[in-house]
């Protein structure tokens, strides 16, 4: 297929909204509604990193056997709607957390499988158009960006309600799950199965790729702190409101 794959890359806009659509209003859920400490609105940005880190290359593994993706997207997105709803239905810490943790695997299965899915159509040698030239790739990244960026001022919708940015969530990977049955599947890209063997073998004959995985830990790593104590420093310290 040349043309461009809108409906992939819209999905990775989309999915990624939610992301940060919930953090300015955690000081309001977390603590004043569940009377948790900045350490717990801390965890809980952590352990949804947690269940990604932990899930990621599980859900990777699972889509390479099966082959397919937009399935699993499919079941992922929902999934994940399904987390961000309960998450404000709970009373407890403890229970708030643990469908947080849930919510970071099933939401690294949508948008790892969504990026797996892009770099599906940039090895396709028949698509002499995107084949290995990154330009999909990108805009892929582009648009994630674009999603995270634009996901933090719509928290002003929980100036009334600190739930609502959390329905909204649930919503718009409601309406991720439906439209990522509309994908198409790439299958006669998958001509082998993955094997975990295969990436040792790459570190030891190209080390230097490494060097790209500590970025990104690093780079996670301060997103982690400005996500966590320094939405919590505007909205106390400096009395800022949501969004």
């Amino acid at each position: 297929m040349r043309r461009l794959p809108l409906l992939h890359l819209s999905l990775i806009f989309l999915c990624m909204l939610p992301a940060t659509m919930i953090v300015p209003v955690l000081k309001d859920i977390i603590k004043d509604r569940l009377g948790g400490s900045n350490a717990t609105v801390s965890f809980f940005v952590s352990i949804a990193m947690l269940g990604a880190f932990l899930f990621g290359p599980v859900a990777g593994y699972i889509s390479d056997r099966m082959r397919k993706r937009s399935s699993l997207i499919a079941v992922g997105a929902l999934l994940d709607a399904i987390c961000f709803f309960g998450m404000v239905q709970v009373g407890e810490i403890w229970l708030l957390l643990l469908i947080r943790f849930m919510e970071g695997a099933v939401s690294i299965t949508v948008i790892g499988l969504l990026l797996a899915a892009i770099t599906d159509r940039e090895n396709d040698s028949s698509n002499p158009v995107f084949f290995q030239k990154g330009i999909l790739m990108g805009l892929a990244g582009l648009l994630l960006s674009l999603g995270v960026g634009l996901g933090l001022p719509l928290g002003i919708l929980g100036q009334t309600d600190p739930r609502l940015p959390f329905y909204i969530a649930a919503l718009l990977m409601l309406v991720t799950g439906i439209l990522a049955l509309q994908l198409p599947e790439s299958e006669s890209i998958h001509t082998s199965r993955g094997q975990l063997s295969r990436l040792s073998v790459a570190l030891r004959e190209r080390p230097l790729i490494l060097i790209p995985f500590a970025f990104a830990f690093v780079d996670r790593f301060t997103v982690g702190f400005l996500v966590s104590a320094f939405n919590l420093h505007l909205r106390e310290s400096l009395a800022f409101g949501p969004g």
